[in-house]
């Protein structure tokens, strides 16, 4: 009877329930592997209940775009769920939100060996392999625009890329015209035939006019339009002033009609001159590896293009046509991972595969002052490429649009790669100049906080002595003698190292001056400036071209003053030295 007065302690649900809240508490106070943890015991206690509701909660944070959360509920949920192929794929999402693309990968290869034909989980995993920000239908549709693609994607023809359209044109109208002549020719001939009442030569000349009739309409051939290319490329050779340039063109202009025409062999032997001559085109290698896959040679093509993107990773080129390879191969995974690549770097670039191509469009932009898509462009192009041209223009944009704190960062980087870059300094002076300003425009109107704030952005930029001066000053009036007294010592500091620079300078210009007068024999100016000199710093240099002068017009006295002071300073200088060591 008493027992049924006993309190009743909590049951497992109970239990399990307050651990799971307080798992979800951590998990609001992104303790992600603390609420693992809760999450995991409250299924010990009760997993039916807890399951249904980390299922819930997986739901509600992933349709929030709270992958963090989702991947910390995911991980629980699939422990009980291990053939969800569904979840495991949505989980993998989570974690390649957050970049972590190995957990992605082994979560979408476990949803593929529940259900190999998922293609959700298959496409997730060729973007994930490439590091590629698209999720699930996005990828397939991503890739389509390869879907009919069976031949490689070959760079323009150098010089024109309407070449062989004109090749082909001129040569239809020289066969033409030669069949145009033929045929009159014949014409006169069968006038003849038949004022004489020739049956036979009648009927002969008539099947003729009949198969060239025929003759004028067929195709020109591509050993005709190879023939031509040829001779472009004897003429590019044989110029008075041969330009190595127009000849790797014309050279690599074969290479792509050879490769068009699945003539691998020929491409290669084109190669191989190239190479032999010490010219390399642009795209040249990556035609190599296209013309070893068509010789039968897909491992080392494979390798060759591997090997490029080493260097260059977002090369639209090269992802798409290694993406064909595999394609070739039948390797389809990795086939839709370059594939995936490249129409992601495709999309960024509106659909032009050449990076050349979209500096030209953000160079045009930039001069008809349409700064907001010169800005989106050169920001692409400098995430690519790391050249001083784009990211000057970028620096520039961004200085226009007051955007400081960006130009600054553009603008060292370029300092980083041309420290001795005058325009960049200019610019920098600029930006430093517009914070110190407004800084200026802050401490006048009492708002100390925001002066030294903005005097701080200055020094961020350029660390000149007034400025650091100026920043000390308000902190001074902030009475925050540490900040103070520490700009203090580093202004002193620069003003000793500003005061050493002029008076070497000084001293460097008398030297200059003296041995000027001394080439004259100008003899009491020459003592004067190497005098200058030598008070100024010890300089055996220095010492000897006065020695010389003074014995030469046999100045003892100077001669012996000048050896005392030389031992003087060297003494001086041996103390200062050993004191320094101490």
């Amino acid at each position: 009877m008493l027992d049924a007065f006993r309190k009743k302690g909590p049951t497992h649900q109970e239990r399990a329930i307050e651990t799971l809240a307080r798992g979800m508490e951590m998990l609001q106070g992104r303790m992600f592997k603390q609420a693992m943890i809760q999450f995991q015991a409250a299924m010990e206690l009760d997993k039916p209940v807890i399951v249904e509701k980390i299922s819930q909660s997986f739901q509600e944070a992933y349709g929030k775009r709270d992958f963090e959360a989702g991947l910390a509920l995911g991980l629980i949920l699939i422990r009980d769920r291990e053939n969800d192929f569904e979840l495991a794929n949505a989980i993998g999402n989570c974690a390649r939100r957050q970049k972590n693309y190995k957990q992605a990968n082994n979560l979408y290869q476990h949803a593929l060996k529940i259900n190999r034909g998922y293609k959700k989980a298959f496409y997730n995993l060729a973007a994930s392999m490439g590091k590629v920000e698209k999720y699930d239908d996005e990828v397939r549709f991503a890739i389509e625009r390869f879907a009919n693609m069976a031949d490689y994607i070959l760079p323009d023809y150098h010089f024109d890329p309407k070449l062989i359209d004109k090749i082909e044109a001129r040569l239809t109208s020289d066969h033409r015209s030669k069949v145009a002549q033929q045929i009159q020719n014949f014409k006169i001939e069968l006038a003849r035939a038949e004022g004489q009442d020739d049956y036979m030569e009648t009927r002969r000349i008539r099947m003729d006019l009949e198969k060239l009739a025929l003759t004028a309409k067929e195709p020109i051939q591509p050993a005709q339009v190879k023939e031509a290319l040829v001779k472009r490329i004897g003429e590019a050779e044989q110029a008075p002033e041969p330009s190595l340039k127009q000849i790797g063109g014309e050279r690599m202009n074969l290479v792509i009609y050879s490769l068009i025409n699945k003539d691998g062999a020929a491409a290669l032997a084109q190669i191989k001159h190239l190479n032999q001559i010490g010219i390399k085109p642009e795209f040249m290698e990556m035609c190599a590896g296209i013309a070893l896959d068509l010789t039968g040679q897909p491992e080392k093509a494979v390798d060759l293009f591997n090997r490029l993107l080493a260097d260059e990773p977002n090369n639209r080129f090269l992802n798409a046509n290694l993406g064909i390879l595999y394609r070739r191969q039948g390797n389809v995974l990795l086939s839709t991972k370059y594939l995936a690549i490249a129409a992601a770097l495709l999309e960024r670039s509106d659909g032009l595969y050449r990076l050349s191509d979209l500096i030209e469009i953000a160079d045009q932009s930039f001069e008809q002052g349409n700064k907001e898509k010169a800005q989106m462009l050169y920001q692409l192009v400098c995430e690519e490429v790391d050249k001083v041209e784009p990211l000057m223009k970028l620096g520039e944009i961004y200085l226009a649009k007051d955007m400081l704190e960006e130009a600054t960062g553009v603008f060292n980087k370029i300092k980083e790669k041309d420290p001795d870059n005058k325009l960049v300094a200019e610019r920098l002076k600029e930006i430093h100049d517009s914070y110190f300003e407004k800084a200026e425009s802050f401490f006048r109107d009492n708002k100390y906080k925001a002066a030294a704030g903005v005097f701080e952005r200055a020094l961020s930029v350029m660390r000149l002595p007034e400025t650091i001066r100026k920043t000390a000053s308000v902190y001074q009036v902030m009475r925050k003698p540490l900040r103070y007294e520490a700009l203090m010592a580093e202004f002193e500091e620069l003003k000793a190292i500003e005061q050493a620079l002029l008076e070497e300078k000084e001293r460097q210009s008398n030297i200059l001056l003296g041995k000027a007068y001394l080439k004259k024999k100008h003899w009491s100016k020459a003592i004067e400036h190497f005098e200058n000199a030598f008070r100024m710093k010890l300089d055996k240099d220095v010492f000897v071209y006065l020695a010389t002068i003074y014995k030469q017009l046999r100045k003892n006295e100077e001669m012996r003053d000048l050896l005392n002071r030389w031992n003087r300073m060297v003494e001086h200088e041996d103390k200062k030295r050993r004191f320094g060591e101490g």
